[in-house]
């Protein structure tokens, strides 16, 4: 008897020990997710405060050096004309953010100065980064405008805005400054600017494929000029993909618009192999996945075989370009797919002697 007694009451100290257990593991776990909790409040709060500290900096050297010298009233740029080319422009890429807007007095303030190789006269565009979907992001210009002076101990820089429309513009817009690619240092063993580039035929044009010509500026910031310019549709901060017989090789940036040739830059992490002068650009990111080789060329059939395959997308009655070393050769009628591959046979003036073993083929996309 008493041994059962003292078994019943050493199961019932043993229960509550039991919860005890299970309850500190809760609460633990629970002081752990409030630690990181905390921690990330912490974070934001540190990157809030060094905003708030620079926004008050800017109303102090506001409040102690009046309004701008801009005009307050008036119209605020719609309908002024276009910067001077000869205007001063940094040779390397600059940008910035704005930390400031006063639309009031018509400026800005971005959050970079003279360490950052700011100078006074130099034309900032003002952008704002959106993303598509796919994750593809998309730059908006919103305006323009000139330096005017620095601030904050020359920390900051004062752009007074005279193109696009300022009440638009926002803390966290993307400010770049308008290069000048033409002023190249003497005596540099660099590639000259061709000023007058071969101009791309009309059916590069059309299709959107343009040539790699040259390079310009320094060796360690080198960019690439390309026969793609205004009269051509290319605009600043367009995206361009450059290819070597079909293979990507990097995506870049416009980052200089001249009216036969522009210049940019390979996108930051977008680059598989350095682009080359006469690679291929091309305005739209080819599809990988219906970009193909010739595996095998049958003259006696009058067909060829390609290695896009059904999974690829490839199906019957679709038309490729043939290219080989970037230069187009034809086109070519899918009429069969399996699994391992498609038989293709040649379209309009392309014979199948000319078209060899390892020659790219593309999918043409149907015109929207």
């Amino acid at each position: 008897m008493t041994f059962c007694m003292a078994l019943v009451a050493a199961l019932l100290v043993q229960e509550p020990a039991d919860d005890l257990r299970k309850e500190f593991e809760k609460l633990k776990r629970q002081n752990i997710d409030l630690q990181e909790r905390l921690s990330l409040l912490e974070q934001t709060a540190v990157e809030d405060a060094q905003t708030i500290q620079r926004l008050r900096q800017v109303v102090k050297l506001l409040e102690s050096n009046g309004p701008s010298d801009a005009p307050a009233s008036g119209p605020k740029n719609p309908g002024l004309p276009t910067p001077k080319p000869n205007l001063p422009g940094p040779l390397q890429s600059i940008k910035g953010k704005v930390v400031y807007v006063d639309a009031k007095n018509n400026f800005i303030t971005l959050g970079i100065g003279k360490k950052d190789k700011v100078e006074v006269g130099y034309r900032f565009e003002i952008y704002r980064e959106t993303y598509e979907n796919g994750g593809e992001s998309r730059l908006t210009k919103l305006g323009s405008g000139e330096v005017e002076k620095f601030m904050g101990q020359d920390s900051m820089t004062k752009v007074v805005i005279s193109e696009g429309t300022i009440s638009e513009m926002k803390p966290d817009d993307m400010a770049v400054a308008v290069r000048k690619i033409s002023d190249l240092p003497p005596g540099k063993k660099e590639e000259e600017v061709k000023t007058a580039p071969l101009p791309p035929s009309p059916e590069a044009i059309k299709e959107g494929i343009f040539t790699i010509t040259g390079r310009a500026g320094s060796a360690a910031n080198a960019g690439y000029v390309i026969n793609y310019g205004t009269i051509q549709g290319a605009h600043q901060t367009q995206l361009l993909w450059a290819y070597s017989d079909g293979k990507f090789k990097a995506k870049l940036r416009i980052d200089k618009v001249e009216k036969n040739h522009s210049i940019a830059f390979v996108v930051d992490n977008a680059m598989e192999l350095p682009p080359a002068t006469g690679d291929q650009v091309y305005v739209r990111e080819l599809n990988k996945s219906l970009t193909g080789k010739v595996a095998l060329s049958d003259e006696k059939r009058n067909v060829l075989a390609v290695d896009l395959r059904q999974r690829d997308g490839i199906k019957p009655g679709d038309h490729c370009e043939v290219r080989r070393l970037g230069q187009k050769l034809g086109t070519v009628l899918i009429t069969e797919v399996q699994n391992w591959g498609s038989w293709a046979r040649p379209e309009g003036d392309l014979k199948i002697e000319q078209i060899m073993k390892g020659d790219i083929v593309e999918l043409i996309q149907e015109k929207q």
